[in-house]
Formats: structure tokens, sequence, C-alpha cells
């Protein structure tokens, strides 16, 4: 028993398990979370973890992705198409449309406006498009309001 924990120890104390170490915790402490909203907190506290040890917030926000994948906590829509008046056949159901929103979307929106924001400002630099320049501040504020937008569904 003993070897094993020396064993443990030993890999522990290693520099490069500052990841392994933080991805465990995380997931420890959603073993208490009970509401979508706890949820996101500790997702945004594990980003800004990763974010001061990395020093790179595409790699920090895309970690959170993937370790917030697996879990699909978030809120669903149902969109009538159809109410059950309308159809002509005998029907139990109306057609419905439903539509979640995980909180994985969240930050894959975020990497999404990353990578537009890098697209964006690296065109910006040429003279051509340099014309366009005012779509970036309308694009940060779409993606602003669509954040709240998210957080004001959970």
């Amino acid at each position: 028993m003993n070897f094993i924990i020396n064993k443990i120890l030993k890999f522990l104390k290693k520099t490069n398990t500052e990841y392994f170490l933080l991805t465990a915790s995380f997931y420890v402490s959603l073993f208490f979370c009970n509401s979508n909203k706890i949820l996101l907190l500790l997702a945004s506290f594990y980003t800004i973890c990763l974010y001061a040890i990395s020093k790179n917030i595409n790699l920090a926000i895309f970690l959170t992705f993937m370790a917030v994948l697996p879990f699909a906590k978030g809120k669903a829509f149902k969109i009538l198409i159809l109410p059950i008046e309308n159809i002509n056949r005998f029907a139990f159901f109306d057609i419905e449309y439903f539509f979640p929103i995980y909180i994985a979307d969240f930050f894959l929106s975020l990497l999404i406006y990353l990578y537009l924001r890098q697209k964006i400002l690296k065109t910006v630099a040429n003279k051509f498009i340099k014309s366009y320049r005012a779509f970036v501040p309308v694009l940060t504020s779409f993606i602003f309001f669509l954040f709240i937008a998210i957080l004001k569904i959970l």
C-alpha cells in the first residue's frame, strides 16, 4: 500500500500535472453541483484557472469546452410547429421542435467568437477591407447579448 501512495505522490510532484489536478478537482466539485448556474460558475472559475496556468485563452476555453461536453445540463425549448387542432388526422400530440441549449454551447460560442475575431482582425489589416472595421463592434455586441441571453435562460 505504501508503494502505491509513493507512486501517486511522485506523479503529483511533477510540474506538468497542473492540468490533471485542476481537471480532477473540477470534476470532484461537480459532484456537489445541483443547478445550472453553479455549473456555469464552476466552469467559468475552471476557465480562469486554466488561463492562469497556460496564459492562452483559446486553450483555456477549449479545455473547458472538452471538460463540460459530457454533461448535458442546460435548458430546452419546445417550439410549436403545428398544434393538435390543425392536424386533420387522428393525432395525440402537437408537432413540436425540441431545441436544447447546453452549458457546452456557451463555451463553443466563445470559441467561435474568438476564431471569428481573429479572422476579422487579420483581414481588417488589409487596406481593401478597412471599410468593414465597423462590423467588429457590432459582432462583439451581438456575442455579448448572446451570452446574456444564455445566462438568462439558465
